[in-house]
């Protein structure tokens, strides 16, 4: 299993998208909630992006770039992968949640 990690967003390869995922109608993988900044593949990419609830999911075709305003790029070898935004606890709230960039 191949994986792939990008400031707070990994990448992990699965062996299918799963049935009913619906297609994304763009390329952005993740939009910083305080910055702005966007986890994206070129628009032009070969690469499709399926969403299931609250799930991604990217079919790359062809090893492709996935850019960041503050990160290097970096490549995504051809496969499936769910993408899984990080997460920290709030020891505080006693409560699990997405990491705000």
């Amino acid at each position: 299993m191949r994986l792939y990690r990008q400031g707070d967003v990994l990448f992990r390869e699965v062996a299918t998208i799963p049935e009913g995922a619906k297609l994304k109608g763009n390329k952005v993988v993740a939009e910083g909630e305080v910055t702005g900044h966007k986890h994206q593949f070129p628009p032009d990419s070969q690469v499709q992006l399926y969403q299931l609830d609250s799930r991604l999911y990217a079919h790359v075709s062809v090893p492709t770039p996935i850019e960041h305003e503050k990160h290097d790029d970096i490549i995504i070898e051809k496969g499936e992968y769910e993408i899984v935004p990080e997460k920290e606890f709030d020891y505080y709230e006693n409560d699990l949640r997405k990491v705000v960039d």
